[in-house]
């Protein structure tokens, strides 16, 4: 076998085919690389012939094959390696980690994240994470795409996305789907930023929120009592003078209190990822007459504030007292730890989630094999903030007023709480409740409250 090239269309270009007995002959074309001082051959794919109209056509693909490999090269791609997709979502999940460790160490985060709606939004660990999670998610799908040259990416091969989520995760909530969504147009960004593409953040057809599949069961009469009881009893079952249980005593306590204070507040419980929704005592607002209001930051949506139901100001201010007695006076968080806990927290950080208490609770209740596989028949912390919003429905407040002060919308209220519980049961729920803790404490020979 021997090349045999015809023609030098360009400098460092030539067209021509390899000589081989009784095999068909095929155009190929050698490109001189300088920088690497070597040739490389490339298969046109075209039959080889004799004539005018097959030397055209070989001139024309050679061109724009060579055209392709130049503007990869000017991209930064290696001119024998294409950069894929998978690539530079590898690349862009390493960056991101590598910003947010470097962010959690500073005192001013200077690593942006690009693309969010919000200026101020910087990485750290615990996005990075999260974002990761998304990603290796995502590992099929980029392999599902149809071309795998990132550079050559575009907006029209993503238009499938959301049926591909539907069938190979038909799990996920459509809030969730297009999460994963914008951390597609995430990756294309970085590239962008990076030089490896002209598409920035693609438009991808996004999956409309169905407010039905989002609902939850709502919490029964005696599953909601079950559970304030639950945890009443285990704070009380807890020996105080024993200094290994002293601390899970104050960490039954919160939990306690945050079952009460979620129930009476719509607070929405956060599931400990980001710290702005965690709920800090500057967020109480007392007015003159002694109400108390609990502010949410939202940049995106605006800030509002929702009414603190009296039967959660007694757990507040125990807590607050507790927090003074541990030497935590000056603690801007409502639930935190008062116990520092070497690899994990300092005596003074936030409890961001009460996710294994939570969990604990409903096994002990005997709750959690009721779960099924179903999210609509979840018991989740959310069905707290379900609970105060039924109440709040059930007592007659305008759905208007309900929607503005917990931050939601009409709609949602209607196609999500309006039949959490039966109405019948209300004021046995009520009547019934005595979950409250009284104005005036009384302590025992511990220093812990007597509480009705």
């Amino acid at each position: 076998m021997s090349w045999v090239w015809v023609e030098e269309i360009e400098p460092g270009v030539k067209i021509g085919y390899r000589d081989r007995k009784n095999t068909k002959k095929k155009w190929w074309v050698r490109i001189y690389y300088p920088q690497y001082r070597r040739y490389k051959e490339a298969a046109l794919f075209l039959d080889y012939a004799d004539n005018d109209a097959s030397y055209e056509a070989a001139r024309k693909e050679a061109r724009r094959l060579f055209a392709e490999i130049r503007e990869g090269r000017e991209a930064g791609d290696h001119p024998h390696a294409q950069r894929t997709v998978q690539m530079v979502a590898d690349i862009y999940e390493k960056k991101i980690l590598e910003w947010g460790i470097k962010n959690d160490s500073l005192k001013n985060p200077k690593y942006r994240v690009h693309g969010s709606r919000e200026d101020d939004t910087f990485w750290t660990e615990a996005k990075a994470k999260a974002a990761k999670n998304i990603l290796k998610h995502l590992r099929p799908y980029w392999a599902s795409l149809k071309e795998q040259n990132f550079r050559k990416v575009e907006e029209k091969h993503f238009k499938g996305f959301v049926d591909w989520a539907l069938i190979n995760h038909p799990d996920w909530s459509p809030s969730w789907t297009n999460r994963v969504i914008t951390q597609i147009r995430m990756v294309w960004l970085f590239g962008e930023m990076e030089g490896w593409t002209d598409l920035d953040r693609p438009r991808i057809p996004r999956r409309k929120e169905n407010l039905k599949e989002r609902k939850r069961r709502g919490l029964k009469v005696e599953e909601w009592f079950a559970m304030v009881r639950y945890a009443r009893d285990k704070w009380e079952s807890i020996e105080p003078t024993n200094k290994r249980t002293a601390h899970q005593k104050d960490t039954a306590l919160q939990f306690w209190c945050w079952l009460n204070f979620v129930s009476w507040t719509g607070f929405r419980p956060p599931s400990g990822a980001v710290e702005k929704n965690l709920a800090r005592w500057e967020d109480i607002r007392i007015t003159e007459d002694g109400k108390r209001l609990l502010s949410r930051r939202d940049k995106i949506k605006g800030g509002y504030e929702c009414p603190i139901s009296p039967r959660a100001y007694g757990f507040l201010d125990y807590l607050k007292k507790t927090q003074e007695d541990k030497g935590m006076k000056d603690c801007p968080w409502v639930f935190a730890h008062t116990k520092s806990r070497a690899g994990s927290h300092q005596k003074g950080d936030p409890i961001k989630s009460f996710k294994k208490q939570w969990e604990m609770m409903l096994r002990d209740l005997g709750y959690w094999e009721e779960w099924g596989t179903s999210p609509t028949e979840k018991l989740v912390p959310y069905s707290l903030r379900g609970f105060a919003i039924t109440m709040a429905i059930r007592e007659g407040v305008p759905a208007i007023s309900l929607a503005a002060s917990l931050g939601t919308s009409v709609r949602m209220l209607e196609q999500t709480y309006y039949d959490f519980i039966a109405e019948a049961e209300f004021d046995t729920l009520v009547r019934m409740s005595g979950a409250e803790i009284k104005d005036a404490f009384s302590y025992d020979k511990n220093g812990y409250p007597i509480l009705s």
